[in-house]
């Protein structure tokens, strides 16, 4: 089902476009960003980054603790078509958007980012929409939080996710999400052939309590928590 964004008035446009063969300072489609990290890094509260089609990484390089990081009060939109369009073109089901956490060697998880996303000390103008994110593998050490979040990492921090897929990712502790003292809503948000060994899907601690509208799990076993948070057993899911 395709659940409608809603466009915000105030603040810039940030675009971002991988194929983008201007000056790339994020100013048009022409001269869109390259690369999504730039465009996070310029934007301020009340701009949006539009971003289209293609694969964006957190880094060029084999870091893996690099990771997109939300941003209060700023939102970014996924779905434009190759090249850029207008707000009316958008559709994030067609003109597939990934956060893709595939660095390093191409399709070898072990060297993948811990988190491709993270949404840590954001309040819900922290926006991401419009994308699907994959290939985050949270297996290093615990005391560094790197084996929780393969595909976002939530620590104090209720981002608003919509349209947004999560497929495959993988972690000890919550493969597609995992969330600390934190309450995001997620909206049309699905969650598919993500791997833990705690929380395929999503794992909630500490009173974290998101809030899920046609969000489904696929092949999970769903169990309610003291607190009534929702967490996802079985992996895969």
């Amino acid at each position: 089902m395709l659940t409608t964004s809603v466009v915000r008035a105030d603040g810039n446009i940030i675009y971002v476009d991988w194929a983008a063969a201007g000056i790339n300072n994020g100013s048009s489609w022409m001269d869109a960003y390259t690369d999504l990290q730039d465009a996070l890094a310029a934007a301020v509260t009340g701009d949006q980054v539009w971003v289209a089609e293609g694969i964006y990484k957190p880094t060029t390089d084999t870091d893996r603790t690099a990771t997109f990081h939300l941003e209060t009060g700023v939102a970014i939109y996924g779905g434009f078509p190759e090249n850029g369009g207008t707000w009316e073109e958008l559709d994030w089901e067609t003109n597939l958007t990934t956060l893709s956490g595939d660095i390093g060697t191409d399709d070898d998880s072990a060297d993948n980012s811990y988190h491709v996303v993270t949404g840590s000390d954001v309040d819900a103008t922290a926006i991401l929409d419009g994308f699907t994110i994959t290939g985050g593998n949270a297996n290093g050490n615990s005391w560094e939080n790197k084996n929780i979040g393969g595909g976002m990492y939530n620590s104090i921090g209720s981002p608003t996710i919509n349209n947004v897929i999560f497929t495959p990712n993988s972690a000890i502790v919550g493969g597609g999400i995992y969330n600390n003292q934190s309450s995001p809503t997620l909206t049309n948000v699905t969650f598919t052939t993500n791997t833990a060994s705690y929380g395929g899907g999503m794992y909630n601690y500490g009173s974290s309590s998101p809030t899920l509208t046609e969000s489904p799990f696929r092949a999970t076993r769903q169990l309610t928590t003291a607190a009534g948070c929702i967490t996802i057993l079985a992996a895969p899911c």
